[in-house]
């Protein structure tokens, strides 16, 4: 029977030969985390391309606008309160960075979750045919 693999066979021959194992049954967990990483490797992908879907679609919620309104505001009023240039630069890059970790944490956890979301539907379906 042919098996079809994302990781190429030459990478689990690899694992296998440098794996320190007893026994088969031992060699059987390194290609298996190998597998597991290869496949989470892909649907990591899939899920970066649906996040980048997602985001085309621009879908506004609520809470959303209403906290992105609420920053806003208050972000104005702070640049107001700065006394010169210097200061508001300042604000500016701090303003940046807190943007730039937020959007890398926002996208961690709709990769992570879509992951988990992967998982969660395969346990189902392999719960469902046995």
């Amino acid at each position: 029977m042919h098996r079809l693999s994302i990781v190429p066979f030459h990478n689990v021959l690899e694992v296998y030969k440098s794996s320190h194992h007893t026994n088969d049954m031992d060699a059987l967990k390194h290609l298996e985390k190998a597998y597991e990483k290869g496949m989470e490797e892909v649907i990591r992908e899939i899920a970066i391309t649906a996040l980048l879907k997602y985001e085309e679609e621009n879908i506004s919620y609520p809470t959303k606008e209403k906290a992105n309104k609420e920053a806003i505001y208050t972000f104005n009023h702070a640049v107001n309160l700065c006394s010169n240039n210097e200061l508001k630069n300042a604000l500016f890059e701090i303003d940046s960075a807190y943007n730039h970790c937020a959007a890398i944490e926002s996208e961690t956890h709709f990769i992570e979750g879509f992951i988990l979301g992967y998982k969660y539907i395969k346990s189902l379906n392999e719960s469902y045919y046995i």
